[in-house]
């Protein structure tokens, strides 16, 4: 590669990137994954979740089998719990239900019985639980009542040797370990995912290749696949880390920390803190910068634009004064689904849109015409676009002759087998 020559352009990419190329990669294909097994405690929960009344004793009977060798966590609880079936959840949807566990359980319905005893976070919620402050109708309908079935279950599984958990620190080191657990279940997942997919490297490397338009490029990557080596790429940094094998894999599922401060006790589990956390204990990790100041175009495509992410958007946006600079914004989407196209549309561009403004905000802070104008300026300017990829971008690439004959001259065996799917 000439070295003279610079990346023009840095491509975004999320789970949507690795779903388009046929990879089982999102929030509901791991839940389904783990249900898969009928008699397993984690399809009960399930099953018992989407009946309309289920009682306590029912749950109790659950959690009381529930030891060590069921490979069954807290945060699989709060997911099953929280979880509305979707076939195309996101894992912006994992986070999102690990931030909310964490804030005012306004949103949370439960029933004026035992909402006076619910505060604002799980430890004093816990704290009263265990005291034996908070009364609990063993008949009462769950589905009104969450909270109560976190506490039944840390209160069954503690009992069993997990943890001792009298004080607040320990609370939090037992939720922190358990979420651990979690990332190593999933890691192992998504490893076995890569290993049955012979189709997911060639798509993952034509696609690039198509959003690229090849213009040398960087990646930013919100996934935990590893980019391989292409030719243009000039640089790939995976934000919550990356698989390797269930042992070595340091992959994270954490909060944005936007809101919350450095010294709350819940801050060890935004992204920010488990970054940091990461590079410290592998000395031989460095983060990659992949925000080239030559950086003439960002493209973004199967990330959903979710608050949990706006830390990273908001380093990338000042960067690059996106209000003076020339940099383009050019946001893609697929139509995965027919029946649902206006929706997706929709929602595409609300999210966009939402990105913008909630960026125009802290802009505001320092000019509040600049910020309640930068939209306005982007579109103005030609310098923010919204664009279909093809959902059968697999034949608009077979017609595409440029990425047509680089790759019968350079990776043959990518484009074969292709050819051969088809």
């Amino acid at each position: 590669m000439n070295e003279d020559i610079k990346p023009s352009r840095l491509i975004v990419i999320g789970n949507g990137f690795d779903k388009w190329c046929k990879l089982k990669s999102s929030f509901s294909d791991f839940m389904n994954y783990q249900a898969r097994n009928k008699s397993s405690i984690y399809n009960k929960i399930s099953l018992m979740r989407d009946m309309e009344s289920v009682t306590i004793d029912e749950y109790l009977k659950i959690f009381d089998n529930i030891n060590s060798s069921h490979n069954f966590t807290f945060w699989d609880l709060v997911f099953i719990l929280n979880t509305v079936k979707d076939k195309n959840g996101n894992w912006c949807d994992a986070e999102q239900i690990i931030y909310n566990t964490f804030s005012s359980d306004d949103e949370i319905n439960m029933s004026n019985e035992v909402n006076q005893f619910v505060r604002a976070n799980l430890w004093d919620t816990w704290n009263n639980f265990i005291q034996g402050m908070t009364p609990i109708n063993r008949y009462i309908n769950v589905n009104d009542n969450i909270v109560v079935l976190y506490l039944i279950y840390l209160k069954i599984v503690t009992k069993k040797g997990f943890n001792d958990i009298q004080k607040k620190q320990e609370f939090y080191e037992f939720l922190f370990s358990e979420l651990n657990l979690f990332e190593k279940k999933f890691s192992k997942y998504m490893l076995s995912q890569t290993h049955l997919s012979n189709q997911y490297d060639a798509n993952r490397i034509l696609l690039l290749q198509y959003i690229a338009n090849f213009n040398l490029f960087n990646v930013m990557s919100f996934n935990y696949t590893y980019v391989r080596e292409i030719y243009n790429l000039a640089k790939c940094e995976n934000v919550h880390g990356t698989l390797s094998s269930v042992k070595d894999s340091d992959c994270i599922i954490g909060i944005d920390g936007q809101d919350i401060e450095h010294f709350e006790i819940k801050y060890r589990f935004t992204k920010t803190y488990r970054k940091v956390e990461l590079y410290t204990k592998n000395m031989y990790k460095n983060i990659i910068d992949v925000f080239d100041p030559n950086i003439k175009e960002i493209h973004f495509f199967g990330h959903s634009l979710n608050e949990q992410d706006y830390a990273y958007f908001q380093t990338m946006f000042d960067i690059y004064n996106i209000y003076e600079s020339d940099v383009k914004l050019v946001f893609l989407y697929s139509i995965y689904d027919k029946s649902i196209q206006e929706e997706i549309q929709f929602k595409t561009t609300s999210s966009v849109i939402r990105l913008i403004q909630k960026y125009g905000e802290t802009i505001r802070e320092q000019n509040n015409k600049k910020g309640r104008n930068l939209l306005h300026r982007l579109l103005v300017q030609s310098r923010i676009r919204i664009e279909q990829i093809p959902q059968d971008s697999l034949s608009v690439l077979d017609r595409h002759s440029k990425l047509k004959t680089w790759y019968s001259e350079n990776y043959q065996n990518y484009y074969q087998l292709i050819i051969n799917d088809r």
